[in-house]
């Protein structure tokens, strides 16, 4: 192959794991003309900022197979023992990632309800006073309750051993996509053995209102007033036209009920997730539906105080249970 000649297998450096990550393609050629040398070292400087190949490349060897797995006889390169290490990226929510994942919609919701602190209650029932936070507000939160320092981030892991771009998840393609630059037709002549892939994700900066579905003293997070919203998809509809009004920008409106699962997720899953409608399980008891905005440009204020009067059209004051 012209773009890796000589470059074949991937051993472990003895400080696997000990390097953070950052850092760039590590590797070693031996046995190579100068030509390979320079254009190895090309392809290890184009790795995307952050990304590490961690191992030693030396020359080419031969590939014991394994024709019980439907493996090929040989590949053009391997990576045995490896960890590859995309670092993190600042990704943005899709439509699609929600519709696929089957979260369900504010639209299906024939109500839900909204704790908030009683000194704030009647400045909410009477003129529509509301606060919309950050990701990274929450992230910072202080609430010993419901404080999520993980708020709109995801981690990736793939165990990898096998050969091909068949049977090669989307992590571990944009890995290798990374490490060497191939194209799909290369990818189907490299093996990946006995390697760890990994990649984090951290949603870029964007506008939360939090409600729940359960009205309950769990759900309260310990808050004593509630209000009913009588029309899920109203009441975000119009915080979001106020929301832009303020800051001055278009925005994307997503509004959802939260998914309660782990933050470590499959390499399969790379890229199919919205990591701010993802929650850990030890939240379950929010029973949470956000509305989240997102803009051309992300926020300047960690939040926006909102006088919203048309928003007394869709609650009303409810009791908390008593737990």
């Amino acid at each position: 192959m012209q773009h890796a000649a000589g470059i074949g297998w991937c051993r472990p450096l003895p400080n696997l794991g000990a390097l953070g990550s950052q850092g760039s393609l590590q590797y070693e050629v031996s046995d190579v003309g100068r030509s390979e040398r320079r254009l190895a070292r090309r392809k290890a400087k184009a790795v995307n900022k952050g990304a590490r190949v961690q191992g030693q490349l030396e020359d080419q060897r031969p590939f014991a197979p394994l024709p019980d797995l439907g493996w090929p006889q040989s590949a053009d390169i391997v990576f045995d023992r490896c960890l590859f290490d995309i670092g993190t990226a600042v990704v943005r929510t899709r439509h699609e990632q929600l519709e696929n994942a089957g979260f369900q919609g504010v639209e299906d919701l024939p109500h839900i309800y909204k704790y908030v602190d009683c000194a704030h209650l009647a400045d909410l029932l009477t003129n529509g006073t509301i606060r919309v936070g950050t990701l990274e507000y929450y992230r910072q939160w202080e609430d010993t309750v419901r404080g999520d320092p993980g708020e709109g981030t995801l981690e990736y892991v793939s165990a990898v051993d096998s050969r091909g771009l068949g049977s090669i998840d989307a992590l571990t393609q944009v890995a290798l996509r990374s490490a060497i630059g191939a194209d799909e037709a290369t990818l189907r002549r490299v093996a990946v053995v006995g390697s760890v892939v990994r990649a984090n994700e951290v949603h870029e900066n964007c506008w939360v209102l939090c409600a729940s579905t359960e009205l309950s003293a769990a759900a309260s997070g310990g808050k004593s007033c509630c209000v009913e919203i009588t029309d899920p998809a109203e009441f975000f509809a119009t915080v979001g036209n106020a929301l832009r009004m303020a800051v001055r920008q278009p925005l994307e409106h997503y509004g959802y009920r939260v998914q309660y699962r782990s933050r470590r997720a499959d390499g399969s899953e790379f890229g199919m997730l919205s990591a701010p409608f993802i929650k850990p399980q030890s939240f379950t008891f929010e029973s949470e539906v956000r509305g989240v905005w997102i803009g051309s440009s992300v926020p300047e204020l960690p939040f926006v105080d909102l006088v919203v009067p048309d928003l007394t059209r869709f609650i009303r004051q409810v009791s908390v249970p008593v737990s």
